[in-house]
């Protein structure tokens, strides 16, 4: 498997977040916004990811069908947890 081109974008970009997130813990910085194309891009980074660990984990799985079907499965149970904990569809996102 090739070397990911963004693993040390995304490791700096996770550290910066880290970092953000105990600056606002300690009331010196303030909470980022997320429009939605910023959700956009870290739905895709995170699906990216989460792909690639579904197929590493099936690596041995000999049967595409049973392979696609579990990427459908899950992608259809994400769209459903961040439709009803966020009222975004994500579908809808990617139309934009």
């Amino acid at each position: 498997m090739n070397k990911n081109p963004y693993g040390d974008i995304l490791l700096e970009i996770e550290s910066g977040l880290w970092e953000h997130d105990y600056r606002v813990e300690e009331g010196i910085a303030e909470s980022y916004e997320y429009t939605d194309p910023h959700f956009r891009a870290c739905l895709k980074i995170f699906m990216e990811g989460f792909l690639c660990k579904i197929l590493e984990n099936m690596k041995d799985e000999k049967d595409n069908k049973k392979k696609a079907d579990a990427v459908q499965k899950a992608g259809e149970a994400l769209r459903k947890i961040i439709l009803e904990f966020t009222g975004i569809d994500p579908h809808e996102l990617h139309k934009s």
